[in-house]
């Protein structure tokens, strides 16, 4: 059987049928069908690969976050702009005069963290980027130490040093 560039073969008799054919004269089979179950095939295995992968990386980011949860410091980094809103604001009240904060765009505030109360969300976060100035105009670097409780984003104490 010679086929030219205008046929095809019938997926189940064989014969060869022109490539605009929906149906194969020979067998009576519906082409068109057949290549739209093809298609729904791949894409429902497209669609299975791709949860099985969702899935995969949903259970990996799941294991990071709880490894993350007990370690102060993973969740003192992801936490960042909580103690940069919230407790950057209390370390700058408690300047007697004027205040400065350095290296802040190039490193966060805080930069070391320890729980307070893990079992209450409380964490402590500490940081030396801030300079207060004082009675003379002298800049002075300063140390600062601020717990967050993290559940209702409120700071619960400040410590200069």
């Amino acid at each position: 059987m010679i086929m030219t560039a205008e046929q095809k073969k019938c997926p189940k008799c064989k014969v060869a049928i022109p490539k605009s054919a929906k149906i194969c004269p020979g067998c009576g089979l519906n082409i068109q069908r057949r290549t739209i179950t093809n298609i729904a095939i791949i894409v429902a295995g497209i669609a299975v690969l791709l949860g099985m992968f969702i899935k995969g990386s949903i259970e990996s980011r799941a294991k990071k976050l709880a490894e993350c949860i007990v370690s102060a410091q993973c969740t003192g980094d992801k936490n960042q702009k909580h103690f940069y809103n919230y407790c950057g604001y209390a370390v700058q009240k408690q300047a007697r005069f004027a205040f400065r904060w350095t290296n802040v765009k190039e490193e966060p505030q805080f930069d070391v963290f320890k729980w307070f109360d893990q079992s209450t969300g409380k964490i402590t976060g500490f940081g030396n980027k801030i300079q207060f100035q004082t009675n003379t105009g002298a800049w002075q670097n300063m140390a600062y130490e601020c717990e967050l409780d993290l559940v209702n984003k409120k700071v619960v104490g400040v410590r200069i040093k």
